[in-house]
């Protein structure tokens, strides 16, 4: 699921953005709200 979502975002954005970097961020995320 998280890898997808973020092909999903890359695709959407239209930009070359690292998968470990949208996974950082996703977690991070998380991390904010814990």
């Amino acid at each position: 699921m998280l890898l997808s979502s973020c092909k999903n975002q890359i695709l959407k954005r239209k930009r070359r953005y690292r998968m470990h970097s949208c996974i950082l961020s996703h977690y991070s995320r998380q991390a904010a709200y814990l």
